[in-house]
């Protein structure tokens, strides 16, 4: 999974590197996806957006886990999050999707997981302000499965996207309490896939007591994709948004 990736990570970068600062999070978070998939019945054949309230029924997901690990050495940071969106529910297609037609009651399973590592060297790092650019690497696991009601029909989209993107983070820090943004964004096309990806996540961090820390935050992933699986075309508009408290560790 996604957070199991983002565990790999970490512990590679801390074997890699010998480094004085690290920050370990994890919160409890509430995300909301919004946009349409679709998938065509093989090449060449039109793709019909299925709007995922309105034709599949998916709505609110419930509460995940979302984990983060920041490493510090020196000017070069190392930074690896991860997070997983999982929900179901029932619906009227608004268009086909793949074998299934039009106007099909159908049950609906997203899953989508996240993972990211990011390098970025410090640019500016004056006072309580900090800029560093780098580069990540966005790992994008989405799973969509629809079925109809009564007649055994079944569709799937199963696609695993790493996505390289230019990527920034500032941080202001002031006594106890810091700031963190992170920004990463690309558009992409190749063979038969085309891409857009933004990846946006910010917070706002406490220490109370000794290397204790509390934070909140928002995180915003935008997922515009089309390819092929399959021998069929698919597409992806997604909107990933919400907000997440958690805990952890910083020295």
């Amino acid at each position: 999974t996604a957070l199991s990736l983002t565990a790999t990570l970490a512990t590679m970068l801390l074997g890699a590197c010998s480094a004085p600062g690290l920050r370990t999070h994890v919160a409890f978070a509430q995300y909301e996806l919004a946009g349409s998939i679709g998938l065509s019945p093989t090449s060449g054949f039109t793709t019909d957006p299925i709007d995922l309230d309105d034709g599949l029924g998916i709505d609110e997901a419930d509460p995940s886990l979302q984990a983060r690990v920041e490493l510090d050495a020196g000017p070069i940071r190392l930074t690896a999050t991860g997070f997983r969106y999982a929900a179901s529910g029932s619906g009227t297609l608004t268009g086909n999707f793949g074998g299934i037609p039009i106007g099909t009651d159908v049950t609906s399973n997203i899953d989508l997981m996240n993972a990211k590592i990011a390098v970025t060297a410090d640019l500016l790092d004056i006072g309580p302000v900090r800029i560093s650019p780098g580069i990540a690497v966005d790992l994008f696991d989405i799973q969509a499965e629809v079925a109809s009601t009564s007649g055994g029909l079944r569709e799937d989209i199963d696609e695993l996207l790493p996505v390289p993107m230019p990527f920034v983070q500032a941080e202001v820090s002031i006594s106890d309490f810091s700031a963190v943004v992170d920004v990463g964004a690309i558009d992409v096309s190749f063979d038969e896939f085309d891409g857009t990806f933004v990846d946006l996540e910010g917070f706002i961090s406490y220490r109370p007591l000794g290397p204790l820390e509390l934070y909140a935050g928002y995180r915003y992933v935008i997922i515009d994709a089309s390819g092929m699986f399959d021998g069929e075309s698919y597409l992806a508009d997604l909107q990933v948004e919400g907000f997440f408290l958690g805990g952890g560790i910083y020295f």
